[in-house]
């Protein structure tokens, strides 16, 4: 029962994953650097912050200390992203 509970949790996180909702203005997103570049980034501002524009293919977070990242949507090169709760 154990085996087949696990291999739905893992479906639909692979699922919600190809699959993302695009973010509202004012949701709280946490930011997860994909690179180097980004865990720079994100260890130097922080990773939490609220969303502040939203266009067709990107969305903008501004986190704590007012640095801004872009992400795009559906799939960014340097960061993926959870609402976070």
């Amino acid at each position: 029962m154990l085996g087949k509970e696990l291999k739905t949790v893992q479906f639909s996180k692979i699922f919600r994953q190809r699959n993302r909702i695009v973010p509202k203005l004012l949701d709280v997103i946490e930011l997860i650097p994909k690179n180097s570049f980004a865990r720079n980034g994100t260890m130097e501002h922080g990773n939490i912050g609220d969303v502040i524009h939203v266009q067709n293919s990107l969305f903008c977070v501004m986190v704590n200390d007012g640095h801004r990242f872009w992400i795009e949507i559906p799939e960014d090169h340097d960061f993926s992203w959870e609402i976070y709760k």
